[in-house]
C-alpha cells in the first residue's frame, strides 16, 4: 500500500502476516512458479498467453548506498521472503519460454536504488509491457526526506525510472493478435487527463478490443472486502470500502470517477489485470470485463492469462 496510507510500522506489521499466509492458495504449483490460469475472451484473432505479474518487491542495495536504503533493505527483504529477484528471474524464464509476452503491473521494487534499478535493467527483456506501483514513487520520496533533500517530483520520477524499464510511461500499449493492451500509470490511484484522452484515442484509432493493465485496482465491492480482509483492516460488510485511502482517492477524483463511469459503458474493454493487494482477486468490473488482481510475485505467483 502506498508509504503515505499507514506509517512504517503498520506497514511492515501487514507484510509479515502477509509472508506467514500459504502463497500456494493462488496458484496451481508447478516447479517454483505458482501459475493461475485465466481465460479472457477477447476476440483474438489467435488465441496467445501473457504472463502477468505484479509486486516483485525488490530490496537489494549496494553497500556504499546510504544508510536510509541500508536499512530498509535489512528490514524488507526478509517480509518479502528473501527471493525476489528469484522469482522475477522465474517469471521471466517461464514468459519466455510458454508466452508471448510479460506483463508486470507495478511496484518491481520496494524501494528505489542503484542495485534495485540494475536489476530492472538486467531482468526485463525487451518487448514486455508494465507501469509503475506506488513503491515506485513513494518510498523514492520517503527516502530522500530521510537523508534531508526534497523528494523528487512524480514527473521527475517518470523521467529518471523510464532510463530503466523498457516501456513507455506513464502509458503504454501493445497490439497483439488484434487485442491492444493498454498500461496506465494509476499508482496514487488516480488517472490523469492526459492519460484518459490517449486511452481513448487508442481505443478509437485501433478499434480493438481492449486489455486495461494498471497497479491500483479500480475498487469495487468484492476487491475492497478482499483488501480489507488481507490488510486485517476488519470488514464492514455494509460498508466495505470505509478504510481504504486508495479507494477513497478514486471515489473523490472526478477524472478518475469519469473514467470509470466511460469503461463501464465501453464494450471493447475485456479484461482489467491489475496487482497492488498482494494476493488474488477476481471480480466483475462491467458487463463486458471482468477485473483479475495477481498475488505477489515476491511470493512466485503469476498469472497465465490466455486470450482466446
Amino acid at each position: 500500500m502506498n508509504g503515505n496510507d499507514m506509517t512504517r510500522g503498520e506497514f511492515l506489521l501487514s507484510s509479515l502476516a502477509l509472508a506467514a499466509l500459504p502463497a500456494s492458495a493462488d496458484g496451481v504449483t508447478g516447479d517454483k512458479l505458482k501459475v493461475k490460469d485465466i481465460v479472457v475472451e477477447a476476440g483474438a484473432e489467435k488465441p496467445f498467453p501473457v504472463l502477468h505479474v505484479s509486486d516483485t518487491h525488490l530490496t537489494a542495495v549496494y553497500p556504499a548506498e546510504d544508510k536510509w536504503k541500508q536499512e530498509m533493505s535489512r528490514a524488507d527483504t526478509p517480509i518479502f521472503g528473501k527471493r525476489q529477484e528469484e522469482a522475477l528471474a522465474e517469471s521471466v524464464a517461464y514468459a519466455k519460454a510458454h508466452c508471448n509476452f510479460l506483463l508486470h503491473t507495478g511496484d518491481l521494487m520496494d524501494f528505489v536504488s542503484a542495485a534495485n534499478l540494475d536489476l530492472v535493467r538486467r531482468h526485463l527483456p525487451p518487448g514486455c509491457l508494465g507501469a509503475l506501483g506506488n513503491h515506485e514513487y513513494s518510498h523514492y520520496g520517503w527516502l530522500a526526506k530521510k537523508a534531508g533533500t526534497a523528494g523528487p517530483g512524480r514527473e521527475d520520477t517518470r523521467k529518471m525510472l523510464s532510463k530503466f524499464y523498457p516501456f513507455r510511461l506513464p502509458i503504454a500499449a501493445k497490439v497483439v493478435n488484434g487485442v491492444v493492451f493498454v498500461a496506465l500509470d494509476d499508482s496514487d490511484g488516480t488517472v490523469s487527463a492526459d492519460q484518459v484522452a490517449q486511452f481513448r484515442n487508442v481505443v478509437t484509432k485501433t478499434g480493438k478490443p481492449v486489455v486495461l493493465c494498471m497497479h491500483v485496482p479500480f475498487y469495487t465491492l468484492g476487491i475492497c472486502k478482499a483488501s480489507k480482509r488481507w490488510w486485517k483492516k476488519g470488514t464492514d460488510e455494509a460498508n466495505p470500502e470505509l478504510s481504504l485511502p486508495d479507494f477513497e482517492r478514486q471515489r473523490s477524483d472526478q477524472t478518475t470517477q469519469d473514467f470509470i463511469r466511460y469503461l463501464k459503458e465501453e464494450p471493447r474493454l475485456k479484461c482489467i489485470l491489475s496487482g497492488h493487494l498482494h494476493r488474488t482477486v477476481e471480480d466483475r468490473f462491467s458487463q463486458t470485463a471482468v477485473q483479475y488482481v495477481a498475488a505477489g510475485n515476491f511470493s512466485f505467483a503469476a498469472q497465465m492469462v490466455r486470450v482466446v
